[in-house]
């Protein structure tokens, strides 16, 4: 059976006051979502030596003691060797923006 780590009096919700479902996405935060940039990213990625998609861990004991039908666990742990969750998009970054700096 799953234990909870803290209890429940510990836990506060925040709601943004500002937040809308209705609301379009703002412009200026668009580009976060670009879906060219993001497969262009994809592209170059899946090709560095050693590259491997991650692993995804079913937590079933979590999601029943949550209520939810399923949670999984993305185990970048494994990555490169890094040890690291976000090692892929900051050296893509960083390619990135060497690639626009030597090449203009």
């Amino acid at each position: 059976m799953f234990e909870p780590i803290f209890d429940q009096a510990d836990i506060h919700y925040l709601q943004n006051p500002a937040a809308s479902r209705q609301a379009p996405y703002p412009q200026h935060l668009r580009a976060i979502f670009d879906i060219e940039a993001s497969q262009q990213a994809v592209n170059e990625i899946s090709q560095w030596p050693g590259y491997r998609p991650t692993p995804l861990h079913s937590l079933d004991v979590l999601a029943d003691a949550l209520g939810l039908g399923a949670v999984y666990y993305k185990d970048e742990a494994g990555r490169f060797g890094l040890g690291s969750f976000k090692s892929l998009g900051g050296a893509y970054e960083v390619l990135y923006l060497l690639q626009e700096h030597i090449i203009t």
